[in-house]
């Protein structure tokens, strides 16, 4: 018994053949990029840095959660784990 819905089956069901064409992409961005780079090692930093920035740009904190009904309540967060809303002023 499959856990997916068969909406989400339909979403899915060219994922594997997606995945696999994602490093050959990554693989030609980086060789147009890095096109005037001789060095094998600087080219790997570079990757890896810029995987890096790419990844960190993926975070994002709000201190506001917006609820449905419009309103706005100011989040006092002590931990991103659990994030729960107080409702004190102080």
């Amino acid at each position: 018994m499959s856990r997916l819905t068969s909406a989400a089956t339909k979403f899915f069901a060219d994922f594997d053949s997606v995945f696999a064409q994602r490093p050959g992409e990554a693989d030609e961005f980086y060789a147009e990029l890095q096109r005037d780079m001789t060095d094998p090692d600087a080219r790997l930093v570079q990757r890896q840095a810029f995987a890096g920035m790419i990844w960190s740009k993926q975070f994002f904190y709000y201190d506001e959660l917006n609820l449905p009904d419009g309103r706005m309540v100011p989040l006092k967060v002590r931990s991103m784990v659990g994030l729960i809303p107080r409702n004190d002023s102080g």
